[in-house]
């Protein structure tokens, strides 16, 4: 039940002679405690996020707040709990506006939750290894590392930090230990939508243009499972009734430039060419439309293209690129919301949360013509 107005007149008043309140110039949590007729503890935990509070004893301390014009000190929580009030995001890739969809998601998630975030990008295993030592000496409060495929290299890593408190997720990857929250895409249903989309339209020469480190790992180890949309490609191939031919797999650098590249090679073969192409990231497949281009290869009458990510540029390129679509802003929300809820001391339901992406059909995907 709300304070009546002569509760609340009562309990001014004792503010005022406990030498609380307005005598001091300053409303604590302790005056919206009383005034409400909670527990400090409660009035902690409404505005900290933490511990098992209902709707009505919530309801009270905000309107008790409210009232008394009361702004929890975060400043002075950080202190006593020896944060920083910094978060930060590893990206593989600071030139990809995958990537930074991905960081704003996580900017809006941290905001929400009183905290800044920075951003780095690391090319490499040893850079992102250097970069986790460092902040495991207190700069941050928890980190997201998103990176492609497993990270299992980085798990010893990231283990440390949270051992020495730092909270730490991953994004599109599964989280490589129990302690550790992954974030990430269902990637191999996102390429059997590609892949089935284009047996659709009736084609039967697709082929696959893959990250080029994710192709080297599968080279170094035949046991390597391999990036989620080539398992989803091989897959759909066999459940549509299609054989596997490796000489329809590619690899590219992930940049429009590593598709571009590539483009020459889908059309220089001494065999037939493929009818139609599935990059692993949109970029690339921007780059094979441009390459395309080059090489007279008109899209998609003679080669169709699809893509993976639903970035933005993919709906301004001649013809519009269809792709893969998933939201990539949830993917940072997401991961960031981990983070806070490990520092908060809250559980977090499961380890890996997945987001299933939908086909976006546009026109750079078309039937096989009868002269191909």
């Amino acid at each position: 039940m709300e304070p009546s107005r002569s509760a609340k007149t009562e309990s001014t008043g004792r503010h005022g002679d406990s030498g609380t309140g307005s005598r001091r110039g300053r409303v604590t949590g302790a005056d919206v405690a009383r005034l409400a007729g909670v527990s400090t503890t409660a009035v902690s935990q409404v505005f900290g996020g933490t511990g098992r509070i209902s709707a009505e004893t919530a309801r009270r301390v905000l309107a008790a707040a409210d009232e008394l014009g009361y702004a929890p000190d975060h400043a002075a929580r950080s202190l006593r709990l020896r944060r920083t009030g910094m978060l930060t995001m590893l990206i593989p890739q600071v030139d990809n506006p995958y990537y930074l969809e991905i960081f704003a998601g996580g900017q809006a998630a941290a905001a929400e939750r009183g905290y800044a975030i920075d951003l780095f990008a690391v090319a490499d295993t040893a850079t992102a290894q250097a970069k986790l030592r460092q902040l495991g000496s207190g700069s941050s409060d928890g980190v997201v590392v998103t990176g492609e495929g497993g990270l299992g290299y980085l798990v010893e890593d990231l283990l440390q930090l949270r051992k020495r408190g730092v909270a730490v997720a991953v994004t599109q990857a599964a989280g490589p230990d129990p302690q550790i929250p992954g974030v990430r895409v269902d990637l191999e249903h996102g390429a059997r939508l590609a892949v089935r989309h284009l047996v659709g339209l009736g084609h039967r020469r697709i082929a696959y243009v893959g990250n080029r480190a994710d192709a080297a790992a599968r080279a170094r180890d035949p046991e390597h499972e391999g990036d989620g949309r080539w398992r989803g490609y091989r897959n759909a191939l066999a459940e549509t009734g299609i054989g596997y031919d490796e000489a329809l797999v590619y690899s590219a650098d992930p940049t429009a430039r590593g598709g571009a590249t590539c483009a020459a090679a889908l059309t220089a073969g001494p065999g037939p060419a493929p009818t139609a192409v599935f990059a692993f990231n949109d970029l690339t497949a921007l780059g094979i439309l441009h390459g395309l281009a080059m090489a007279g290869v008109s899209v998609p009458a003679q080669m169709s293209v699809v893509g993976f990510d639903g970035i933005e540029l993919g709906e301004f390129t001649v013809p519009a690129l269809t792709t893969v679509a998933h939201p990539r802003e949830e993917l940072g929300r997401q991961a960031v919301t981990r983070l806070c809820d490990q520092l908060d001391d809250r559980p977090t339901a499961g380890q890996d949360y997945i987001l299933t992406p939908s086909l976006v059909v546009r026109g750079s995907t078309g039937t096989v013509a009868v002269n191909r």
